[in-house]
C-alpha cells in the first residue's frame, strides 16, 4: 500500500502494543520499523509470531475488521503534544504538563468522572518512549491532584537537559467523582468551586480566557512604542 513508504523508518517500537521485549524479540528477527512489520506474509508472521504477530501487522497495515461503535465508555483521558522541536526547558516542559493536566481534569468534569491512576508518556529525540504511572489514594477531576502527581513522575522520569520529542498525561481508572469527606482538609472544595468557576469562564469566553500567569512569556515586556 502506498502508507507503507511513509510508514517505513518509524521504529517497530512506536506500534500500540510493542513493548521492550516484543521490540526486542523483533530485533532478534530483523524487524526494526512498522514498515517491515507489515511487509511480512502472513505465513512467517504466523510462524514466528503466532496470532500476536498477525494483530500488531494489521495495525501497522492499518487493516481493521471491527465494526465502528458510535458510544462506548471511556477507560481513560488523555492529552498529548509532540513539539515542532525536541524541547529540552524545564520551565516550558512543565508549562505544558500543567495545561495538559488542566485539559484532562476539565474533560473529566464535563464528563462527570474521576480517574484514580495518572500516567505521563514520555519520548526522546530518538524516538524511544517510555511511560511511568501511579495510583491515586482516591479518584480525583482536578487539575491541581492531577498535575502534581503528573509532575512528581516527570521528576523521575526527566534528566535535565534531555531533548524531549512527546510530552502527555492521562488519567485511567475511571469512575464516578465520589471523594472521601476528610474532618481536616476541606481545600478541595474551594478548589472545585474555582474550578467550576474556571470551566464557566472558559466554555463562554474561550480556552484562552483564564490564563496561569505562569503560562506566560519569561521574556521582558516590550516597551510601547511611541506615538
Amino acid at each position: 500500500p502506498a502508507g507503507r513508504a511513509f510508514l517505513a523508518p518509524l521504529p517497530v517500537g512506536m506500534l500500540w502494543g510493542v513493548g521492550p521485549k516484543t521490540q526486542a524479540y523483533f530485533h532478534r528477527e530483523g524487524i526494526l520499523t512498522i514498515g517491515a512489520l507489515a511487509g511480512l506474509s502472513d505465513a512467517r508472521l504466523r510462524e514466528f509470531f503466532g496470532q500476536r504477530g498477525l494483530e500488531l501487522a494489521y495495525q501497522a497495515r492499518g487493516e481493521d475488521d471491527r465494526p465502528v461503535v458510535e458510544e462506548r465508555e471511556a477507560r481513560s483521558m488523555s492529552s498529548e503534544t509532540t513539539f515542532a522541536r525536541d524541547l529540552a526547558d524545564e520551565h516550558e516542559l512543565k508549562q505544558t504538563l500543567r495545561g495538559q493536566s488542566e485539559e484532562v481534569g476539565r474533560r473529566l468534569r464535563e464528563s462527570q468522572l474521576a480517574g484514580r491512576t495518572v500516567r505521563i508518556k514520555l519520548r526522546w529525540s530518538n524516538f524511544s518512549t517510555i511511560t511511568r504511572q501511579s495510583r491515586l489514594r482516591q479518584p480525583t477531576d482536578q487539575d491541581g491532584e492531577i498535575y502534581q502527581a503528573a509532575q512528581a513522575l516527570f521528576d523521575k522520569a526527566w534528566r535535565r537537559g534531555r531533548p524531549v520529542r512527546l510530552l502527555g498525561v492521562g488519567v485511567s481508572g475511571l469512575e464516578a467523582p465520589v471523594r472521601q469527606l476528610s474532618l481536616f482538609d476541606r481545600s478541595w472544595e474551594e478548589d472545585e468551586r474555582l474550578l467550576k468557576a474556571v470551566d464557566q469562564i472558559r466554555s463562554r469566553y474561550g480556552d484562552r480566557a483564564l490564563q496561569r500567569a505562569g503560562s506566560l512569556s519569561r521574556r521582558a515586556p516590550r516597551k510601547p512604542d511611541r506615538p
